[in-house]
């Protein structure tokens, strides 16, 4: 008797909990979207075959290798082929085309690890 009306009540269970799903999903992207730029200042430089977006949390991103660079897999070689200086405390790239050029320099000072972009600073935390 009880199970009779149930389903009186909620015919169409298994679409309600699917569309409650799918909007749970919607909102929770939207957060993470709306989040992720907020505040994360790309710039783009180009330079011969090289095209490097440069990302406020650290993330490099180069045309020719398609692989993220961090100062855990930058290596001297890419640093090269970039025109990058690359240190054990620090990497600075600079690129530059048609008179637009970016400069961005990671590197580790008293124990504390701090990025810039152009000489402005745009990330300091603990290392």
């Amino acid at each position: 008797m009880k199970n009779k009306r149930i389903k009186k009540i909620f015919p169409f269970k298994g679409l309600i909990i699917a569309v409650s799903l799918l909007c749970i999903l919607v909102i929770f992207l939207g957060i993470q979207l709306r989040n992720y730029s907020k505040g994360v200042k790309v710039q783009v430089a180009r330079a011969n075959t090289h095209t490097v977006w440069i990302v406020a949390d650290q993330i490099l991103f180069t045309k020719e290798y398609d692989t993220r660079i961090t100062k855990d897999n930058f290596t001297e070689k890419v640093a090269e082929k970039l025109g990058a200086s690359f240190s054990i405390d620090q990497i600075s790239i600079t690129l530059s085309d048609d008179g637009k050029s970016v400069t961005y320099v990671s590197y580790v000072k008293d124990g504390i690890a701090c990025e810039t972009l152009d000489g402005e600073d745009i990330l300091c935390g603990n290392y």
